[in-house]
């Protein structure tokens, strides 16, 4: 008797797991969907992530919810079907509406930003999982912006609309950005075509200002916990064919895998 339930409570153990895999329930580190973040300019998802971890937005994010920062990718809303502005409240646009990224809604001068200036430029765009796309659009804040006040939707101007796009893994948005200085946020809408979900991103960008975390510091789909350097990684330095959705991504790592890791408590 005592055999026959043992190997009754091995079964129900191994089904169990197999029900959690099912049905994507998996260890915290993990992520059952990754989609993509903007890499030039890094997303605050991202730059806490991978490049600037040790900055005190990015440390309270940590902090806050490190789950959020392992699906750095995942900033999205699965049913919102083009209804951005009504589904995300103002001051909640960098996190989506999304209580686990609140952390990326604080409103101050010190997240990480990328130096740009007036004209032209390109934004970069890493799908680690691609989907067909209704569009991309791309917002920048007027030239009133206070970073120290919450986003609002009425704080955004559209600059780049991209339209219906085929499913890519990779994406280069070239753009004409207006005259502004000083600190501002180009916001991002991934809108897709084949499911009502949408992503968002927050990237900070600084104007005529000194760069922080660089675009090409780190890719985090192709650097290994040795070369995660910015001579060594870029985001555009691998071909389409190599940034499927079955790479080994970023989530698939512990915080101790990248030499740009969440730092340490003392």
């Amino acid at each position: 008797m005592k055999t026959v339930d043992v190997r009754i409570r091995i079964g129900a153990f191994v089904a169990a797991v197999s029900a959690m895999l099912f049905v994507g329930v998996l260890p915290t580190g993990a992520s059952v969907e990754a989609h993509g973040s903007s890499t030039n300019p890094p997303s605050r998802y991202y730059t806490c992530r991978f490049l600037e971890p040790e900055n005190p937005n990015c440390a309270a994010a940590w902090s806050s919810n490190s789950q959020a920062l392992y699906d750095w990718n995942e900033v999205n809303i699965g049913d919102v079907n083009g209804q951005h502005r009504a589904r995300i409240p103002d001051g909640q646009l960098c996190s989506a509406g999304r209580s686990k990224y609140a952390a990326f809604d604080v409103a101050n001068s010190e997240w990480p930003a990328t130096d740009v200036s007036s004209g032209p430029f390109t934004m970069t765009y890493t799908a680690t999982a691609p989907h067909a796309t209704a569009y991309f659009k791309l917002y920048l804040t007027n030239s009133d912006y206070n970073p120290n006040q919450p986003l609002a939707w009425d704080d955004l101007s559209l600059v780049y609309d991209s339209g219906s796009i085929a499913r890519q893994s990779s994406y280069a948005f070239n753009m004409n950005l207006p005259e502004r200085s000083g600190r501002h946020i180009l916001y991002l809408v991934w809108q897709r075509s084949d499911s009502p979900e949408a992503f968002y991103a927050c990237n900070d960008v600084n104007f005529g200002g000194t760069q922080h975390a660089s675009a090409d510091d780190c890719s985090a789909d192709d650097c290994s916990a040795d070369d995660c350097s910015a001579d060594d990684c870029s985001a555009d330095d691998r071909s389409a064919d190599d940034r499927s959705a079955n790479d080994r991504s970023a989530n698939d790592r512990s915080a101790d895998d990248c030499s740009r890791r969440r730092p340490r408590a003392a």
